[in-house]
């Protein structure tokens, strides 16, 4: 669900907690206790005013507006889930961050068509095994 298809759905709510998983909360604590879960533990704020592309921007950003490193490595681990060296400079960890979240995202709409495809072969063989009977 997008940014504004939930305050579509909530119009009384200002702002959502979300966690790295996606898992969206009405209260902070609530979803600070889920994020203990998570590999990260990253709690993104969501206001009303923020789009996609600022709630992106936002990811590992202190809230003095400097790059939190620690968070972005979190978040690399959790699109990868391999670790990157410390040492790395923070323009190296943004741009494997860009890769991974591509490699992400193709991988997701790859994964959509291999799923009607296999749905398509399902009903082939369906209709296949109907005529044989």
């Amino acid at each position: 669900m997008t940014n504004k298809n939930l305050f579509k759905q909530f119009p009384e709510k200002s702002e959502f907690f979300q966690t790295s998983d996606g898992s969206v909360f009405f209260n902070k604590t609530d979803a600070k206790n889920w994020a203990k879960e998570l590999k990260d533990g990253v709690v993104n704020v969501i206001t009303k005013n923020d789009s996609e592309e600022t709630k992106e921007a936002k990811k590992g950003v202190k809230s003095d507006g400097t790059p939190n490193k620690e968070e972005l490595m979190a978040y690399y681990n959790s699109l990868t889930g391999k670790t990157l060296p410390k040492n790395i400079g923070l323009a190296k960890l943004q741009e494997r961050i860009a890769e991974a979240e591509e490699m992400v995202k193709n991988s997701e709409a790859d994964k959509l068509t291999n799923d009607s495809e296999n749905e398509d072969l399902t009903n082939e063989n369906e209709e296949n095994n109907e005529t044989k009977d």
